[in-house]
């Protein structure tokens, strides 16, 4: 069984090494202005669709 906690911890899959890497979210901090909110749940999203497929593609 596999669990994903997708409040405040995530984890980003690194497809070079292969491997998971443990990131806290809840303190993240914004200091590149020139990123924008939609632009960060884009790529956080984007991020978490990708890890899905990786795991679901190894089972």
């Amino acid at each position: 069984i596999l669990f994903i906690d997708t409040t405040e911890t995530n984890v980003l899959y690194d497809r070079t090494r292969n491997e998971f890497n443990p990131i806290d979210i809840s303190s993240y901090n914004i200091s590149e202005r020139s990123w924008s909110e939609n632009q960060i749940m884009q790529s956080y999203h984007g991020g978490k669709q990708d890890l899905i497929s990786v795991v679901l593609s190894k089972i």
